[in-house]
This record gives C-alpha cells, sequence and structure tokens, in this order.
C-alpha cells in the first residue's frame, strides 16, 4: 500500500467502473476495479515531469505535468484496453446497478 498518492485532481472514474489514481511521487498511475475492489493494472508515465493532475476526456485520459525548466506540459494517451468494457462487463455494470 502506498502512502498518500497526489494532491487533488488525482483521481478520475472510467466507465462507471473504474478509478484510475494518478501516484505523483512515483511517476505512475494506477487502475482499479470499483466493482471487484482489485487493481487492475499500473502504467510508468514519461520520467520528464513531475506529474500533477490526472483527468478523462472522451476516449483519452490526460495528465497536467511540470517539467524541471518550469515548462508545463499536457498529455494524452488513449483509455487503456484494459479499461475498455466489453459485453460481458457491461451486463455486470449493469446488474449490480440494478440494486441501487
Amino acid at each position: 500500500q502506498r502512502a498518500h498518492p497526489s494532491a487533488r485532481g488525482a483521481l478520475t472514474f472510467i466507465n462507471n467502473r473504474y478509478v484510475v489514481a494518478l501516484w505523483s511521487n512515483f511517476g505512475s498511475i494506477t487502475a482499479f476495479d470499483a466493482m471487484r475492489g482489485s487493481v487492475v493494472k499500473e502504467w510508468r508515465l514519461p520520467e520528464h515531469a513531475k506529474w500533477l493532475m490526472l483527468t478523462r476526456g472522451g476516449s483519452s485520459l490526460f495528465m497536467l505535468g511540470v517539467r524541471q525548466s518550469g515548462a508545463v506540459e499536457l498529455y494524452r494517451f488513449p483509455t487503456p484496453p484494459e479499461l475498455i468494457l466489453d459485453a460481458t462487463a457491461i451486463a455486470d455494470v449493469v446488474t449490480a446497478g440494478a440494486g441501487w
């Protein structure tokens, strides 16, 4: 288990199922399956910046970082395939939501 991952703006939610956390001090993001309570996968981020914030838009994840020079950088990458729901996963989400 890690210490405090990051400052505000460090979490985003994908497809009503996955929570993605930015670990600024470790230069990585981790996806958690909120339905199962388990880690899906962790990804290392490019090391040229201190990554501060994370969000999602459309089919991409966005991170805001600062280089050592002080230049601000916006990094975008496609939503990882592990976080794109297939038909079975969609059925799981619908079934779980029916009890709410």
